[in-house]
């Protein structure tokens, strides 16, 4: 969402200011159909709030049943964000601008639309159809004793008339230490979590996916039939205890939907900005403390044996090319004759279908007639400085151009739904766009997961779909870059352990998922579905070893055979080279968002974050090779010169660093 800003304006000078956009003969009709004297902004919008029940008889009277009430009904539910009105009928149109409820404009596009302001909305609450979780249109269907409780509890003037109350009531509720005065009422403030699960699904959704009792009357005296089974007394208890003080403090409002008659339940949107900013801040603390206890975690120790980084064994790959084909299965890994000469000449272990998916997926190798072959990124990959090349692939894995084995764990563990996943990859391929690879993963049932707007399988249409997509794609970079920025902070060099490393990569995208709600909550009108699982279910048991499945798959499957990772012999302890891992920023990505958005985790304003730059001149190694024909050699050597010191011989030892050659001068 976007910053908090110090409110300045208020309902009655937005009334005012609407009004003073008709011209003065139109208001001084206005005028005549309300029976003010004067036909001045100031004194109609005084005569309509002092007696809003005036107001509200004479537009039912002026406003006929069918299209012009539809259009009304509709612009109220919309009121201080707009509606396109194209459909309305002329004769609609014209009806709401003599009354001054709304001025037809036109957009720079041609389209027709309009908008009321908040205090006509307040007044015609009682007499339309629908809801909308404003402030203004829950407290225009509560009681006067509930206004004044409330007017009560915040210190808010009690005086004129039920509308003017409403509305001081909704600024009153926007500023910004309204929320902290809310949390330091509750007995305990985690309490306030459950309005951060209102907000992660669009800001109202039906009461029994946040509370697993009902109310009736008499406050939570619910019959037998109406708990959710199984459900235990004592959390029914806790659960109810809290239900009840947040709806006191006005955190959440409980009412029927119209059509379904079914309980639901709502943060009033005045609250949104500042309890998404306090939820954000408190995911952000997880993942500084997550942080904090890997730093204080990291051991130095022996190493054995030394990484072996996919670099220098796509260079002993191409050498061996240079010799002889390498056969490829059907799957396009390796096949078993390939496999057997290559395990021949390496002494260290080596992840073949690892190796083949990464460079094959780089474009530095292809498979092609079933066999490895060079790639379009052959030449250029395999000469780059050593860390260079580890930066081009991770950044290759977080965009999702790459890393599909690593990343085949991902949907299920982000709770991605696989319906819409499906229906995803589809309306992208129909459409030429990009699909990331790590999509292409199961996902999980709908019913388990989603947040934003809900909606069943096969309701969105192909541009929601598509821009949902765009939404997923940058939640999946934002997850996988923040993560690796995080620990690239770390000290390079050391042992830590995968609990911690699993910990912070959850508490990562529980807080990039919030972060992104933002944007849905800042443009309600727009009925956006986030198709992964809510921020609030990130932390749960069942996510626990789907992370934990989903980080070794990118220890194994990428940091291990780009050479920045090692696993010990249990596999619970991680060695690091962190400074292999902070990359370059995505097209289109701003560099600067990425240093505040680490200052902010970690609450360091002065911490210096430089990313590395782009093309920038880097260290090589230095050759120390003097032999016209040396019988060992440095796979550090650019690729030109090991094609010329192997010359017509090959290779007979690979220890991950050197390469022993045999034949010609050399034997």
């Amino acid at each position: 969402m976007s910053e908090p800003q110090e409110y300045v304006v208020t309902h009655r000078q937005r009334l005012e200011a609407h009004l003073g956009e008709f011209s003065s003969r139109q208001r001084t009709r206005m005028a005549e159909i309300y029976g003010v004297d004067e036909n001045t902004p100031e004194a109609i919008a005084t005569a309509w709030l002092s007696d809003p029940e005036r107001f509200a008889e004479v537009v039912e009277e002026h406003v006929p049943a069918g299209s012009a009430w539809r259009v009304l009904e509709e612009l109220v539910l919309e009121h201080d964000i707009g509606l396109s009105i194209g459909w309305a009928t002329i004769r609609s149109r014209q009806i709401l601008q003599r009354l001054g409820i709304a001025k037809t404009r036109r957009s720079e596009e041609g389209d027709l639309w309009a908008v009321i302001p908040g205090a006509i909305a307040a007044m015609l609450a009682r007499r339309i159809q629908g809801q909308r979780p404003s402030l203004i249109m829950l407290l225009g269907r509560v009681s006067d004793e509930e206004i004044a409780r409330l007017e009560a509890l915040y210190g808010v003037d009690s005086e004129g008339s039920r509308i003017e109350r409403v509305l001081r009531l909704a600024e009153t509720f926007e500023q910004p230490d309204t929320v902290a005065q809310m949390v330091e009422s509750l007995p305990n403030q985690d309490w306030i979590g459950d309005a951060m699960m209102v907000l992660e699904l669009g800001g109202v959704c039906y009461w029994q996916q946040i509370y697993g009792y009902d109310l009736d009357p008499t406050w939570g005296e619910a019959p037998d039939e109406k708990i959710v089974p199984l459900m235990r007394t004592q959390d029914r208890q806790h659960q109810q205890d809290v239900a009840e003080h947040l709806l006191q403090a006005g955190v959440l409002f409980r009412f029927d939907d119209p059509v379904l008659h079914v309980p639901m339940v709502a943060v009033p949107e005045e609250l949104w900005r500042e309890l998404w900013t306090l939820g954000r801040r408190w995911l952000f603390d997880w993942i500084a403390q997550s942080f904090y206890d890997l730093s204080d975690q990291g051991a130095r120790r022996a190493i054995t044996p030394a990484p072996v980084d996919l670099q220098a064994v796509l260079k002993w790959l191409a050498l061996e090319l240079d010799r002889e084909p390498l056969a490829l299965s059907k799957g396009g890994n390796f096949n078993e004759a390939s496999v057997s000469r290559l395990d021949a000449i390496s002494e260290a272990p080596v992840n073949w279908e690892a190796v083949v998916s990464l460079a094959t997926e780089a474009r530095i190798f292809r498979a092609k007639k079933g066999r490895l072959d060079r790639g379009v990124e052959f030449e250029l990959m395999l000469d780059v400085p050593r860390r260079r090349f580890a930066r081009e692939l991770l950044l290759e894995w977080v965009v999702g151009y790459s890393g599909e084995r690593a990343d085949r764990l991902m949907a299920e563990a982000i709770g991605l739904d696989d319906l819409w996943r499906r229906d995803a990859i589809y309306q992208l391929r129909q459409n030429d766009e990009m699909v990331p690879r790590w999509m292409t993963g199961t996902g999980v049932p709908t019913h388990e997961t989603g947040g934003g707007w809900l909606r069943g399988a096969g309701e969105g249409s192909t541009d929601a779909v598509i821009f949902e997509a765009g939404l997923v794609m940058g939640f999946g970079i934002a997850l996988k870059m923040t993560w690796l920025d995080l620990v690239s902070l770390l000290e390079p060099e050391r042992w830590y352990t995968l609990d911690s490393l699993v910990e912070m990569l959850q508490c990562t995208a529980a807080a990039t998922m919030f972060s992104q709600l933002g944007m849905v909550l800042e443009h309600q009108h727009s009925t956006v579905y986030l198709p992964y699982q809510r921020a609030s279910f990130f932390m749960d048991t069942y996510h626990g070893p789907k992370f934990r499945e989903w980080l070794e798959a990118i220890l194994d499957e990428l940091l291990v055979p780009l050479g920045a990772a090692q696993r010990s012999e249990g596999g619970d302890l991680v060695y690091l080279d962190t400074r292999q891992l902070r990359i370059e920023s995505p097209a289109g990505w701003p560099e600067e968002h990425r240093a505040e958005i680490i200052q902010e985790i970690l609450g360091d304003e002065e911490l210096v974050f430089e990313l590395p730059a782009q093309g920038g001149p880097e260290l090589r190694s230095v050759s120390l090779i003097e032999e016209a024909q040396p019988a060992r050699v440095s796979v550090a050597e650019p690729l030109k010169t090991l094609r010329g010191l192997v010359g017509d011989r090959r290779v007979a030892r690979f220890d991950g660093r050197f390469l022993e050659l045999v034949g010609g001068d050399a034997e």
